[in-house]
């Protein structure tokens, strides 16, 4: 046991192949937890001089909803799990967001065990990827009811890796460009992946060099599908959203990221980068307040992500 401890330690990309092999995911999520946990524990409690503990839902001075899916409970109808103040009040905040981040083949999924039963957590947007009814009256039984909640102003946010940013916003090239142009091109998951030094056998020069499997065509073909079911799952919700849309004050804004990829983990590592995709989104929503009549022009600032 211990000379094979050593031995996937050393040998990095063999003991992420493993993982993902046998354990459905390439990375524990241990440390996203950790740090998750410890941000939400000097915002809640340090940061008001309290004794820091573990923060729950009840705990938080807002509503919040967090969607994970339990793939391999026999019950459809109870897949969907939504964590909030009211249905897991005790539960603690960063232990359901590390949950709900069980992307399929990337963080292992998280197992429970009930009535000898165990059950396998994974990311919620399987299931639900733009859970905006839980802010309208579908909210029942997840989220306490308000007097406003329907005439509340509602605003979803959209991730959009089609569309190009407008030239006229100034924001820098994004990470993968046509060559002498401000437009992106979407690069391939496996290439995202392989900014990563982590990844780096997916790539001919790692471990399946000089294999048949070239670039591990299976990862870059399992990871399509994911990509396909999340948007799938954003098409069938349409009609619903065109409801919602005529009967709330709701708006969706569409913050175009042609040129960058979510699977894309360096680029905290890239300020350029981070810069680049921030400032999209701070154009894209301040353009949809303005257009919406939300917030008056004369509120525009300086874009503060803009180099």
């Amino acid at each position: 046991m211990f000379t094979w401890r050593a031995f996937a330690d050393t040998v990095k990309d063999y003991r992420l192949f493993v993982n993902w092999t046998f354990e459905g995911g390439f990375f524990e999520g241990q440390a996203m937890y950790k740090k998750i946990k410890e941000l939400l524990e000097a915002k809640v409690w340090e940061s008001r001089g309290l004794s820091v503990r573990p923060v729950r839902f009840k705990d938080l001075p807002l509503e919040l909803g967090i969607i994970s899916a339990n793939t391999s409970h026999p019950d459809k109808a109870k897949r969907m799990q939504v964590r909030t103040r009211l249905s897991a009040g005790n539960m603690e905040v960063a232990r359901a967001l590390r949950d709900s981040m069980s992307v399929p083949l990337f963080f292992k999924p998280r197992k429970y065990t009930r009535a000898g039963n165990t059950f396998e957590i994974m990311d919620g947007g399987l299931i639900c990827n733009f859970p905006f009814w839980l802010f309208t009256g579908g909210h029942e039984g997840y989220l306490v009811p308000g007097a406003d909640d329907n005439a509340r102003t509602k605003v979803g946010f959209i991730l959009d890796k089609e569309i190009d940013a407008p030239s006229h916003w100034g924001c820098p090239e994004p990470k993968w460009h046509v060559p002498g142009s401000e437009k992106g091109r979407s690069p391939n998951n496996t290439e995202a992946l392989a900014e990563n030094p982590e990844f780096a056998f997916l790539s001919w020069g790692g471990l399946f060099s000089g294999s048949p499997f070239g670039e591990f065509i299976g990862i870059e073909r399992a990871l399509r599908l994911v990509d396909v079911s999340l948007a799938a799952e954003l098409t069938f919700t349409e009609p619903w959203r065109s409801g919602i849309k005529e009967t709330y004050p709701y708006y969706e804004v569409y913050i175009p990221l042609k040129g960058y990829n979510g699977l894309d983990f360096s680029v905290n590592k890239d300020i350029r980068t981070w810069r680049g995709m921030v400032g999209r989104g701070y154009e894209a929503t301040v353009a949809k307040l303005i257009n919406a009549g939300l917030i008056p022009g004369s509120a525009r600032k300086k874009n503060p992500y803009r180099p």
